[in-house]
């Protein structure tokens, strides 16, 4: 395997050698395997961390939706909270320590947070 690079980047792979010099492209042979993220080609060792980041990311936008589409809904409008009953207050009050915890834990982006009635059930 080939790969083409430029500014460290790698532009291309191909199984046979072609000369893209007129690019101001590097060419080098590898037995790396080469991954694709978001449409960019990476070297297998390289990607690890970015697949880590990717991860963290989707997981606390995930996270943040929970808080944004049901708890906020419930604890910032009066009218809606009174009407729960106190055991009902105190999940959604737990749920909640529950979503701002999440990211405290070791490798909390390898499993994704769970929904309320996941999370009331567990």
């Amino acid at each position: 395997m080939f790969i083409y690079t430029k500014d460290n980047k790698i532009m291309a792979t191909s199984e046979v050698k072609e000369d893209y010099s007129e690019f101001g492209w590097m060419v080098e042979e590898t037995g790396e395997e080469i991954v694709q993220i978001d449409g960019l080609l990476y070297r297998k060792s390289e990607a690890g961390e970015l697949l880590a980041e990717k991860q963290r990311e989707e997981m606390r936008y995930l996270r943040n939706r929970y808080l944004l589409d049901y708890v906020d809904p419930l604890i910032t409008n009066p009218l809606r909270w009174s009407e729960l009953s106190e055991e009902e207050k105190q999940a959604v009050t737990d749920y909640r320590r529950y979503l701002l915890d999440y990211t405290s834990s070791d490798r909390w982006w390898a499993a994704a947070p769970q929904t309320f009635e996941e999370w009331r059930n567990d």
